[in-house]
């Protein structure tokens, strides 16, 4: 049941990490009172989902379920909202830079 548990939860940051990042244009341009909005439409998107999945399901996955279609409505949303869509693109001098400071973080976390 845990393993279980902790293996959905897991995808939260993973699915994070498909948002439109274009989101970040409403701060750049100080329109602040979007993102507000922006960020209340989710928390009653989470606590509607978690509400309805614990009346289903009366288990601690409701709790997990909610956020993960939280953030699954917050993926599609930001792709709706902006046109802008994100590419990627490898530079060898940047990943070079990233895999070097990974090795000083994995450190000090093994030393911790």
């Amino acid at each position: 049941g845990l393993f279980l548990l902790v293996g959905f939860t897991s995808l939260v940051p993973v699915l994070r990490g498909l948002i439109n990042p274009a989101i970040i244009t409403w701060q750049k341009e100080l329109r602040f009172f979007r993102d507000s909005v922006y960020t209340l439409g989710l928390t009653i998107v989470e606590a509607l989902a978690t509400i309805i999945l614990a009346l289903i399901f009366k288990s601690v996955f409701a709790l997990v379920g909610g956020i993960v279609l939280s953030v699954l409505f917050e993926v599609i949303f930001t792709f709706i909202m902006f046109h802008d869509r994100p590419r990627f693109q490898y530079l060898h001098s940047r990943a070079k830079e990233i895999l070097w400071n990974m090795w000083g973080l994995n450190a000090m976390a093994v030393l911790n």
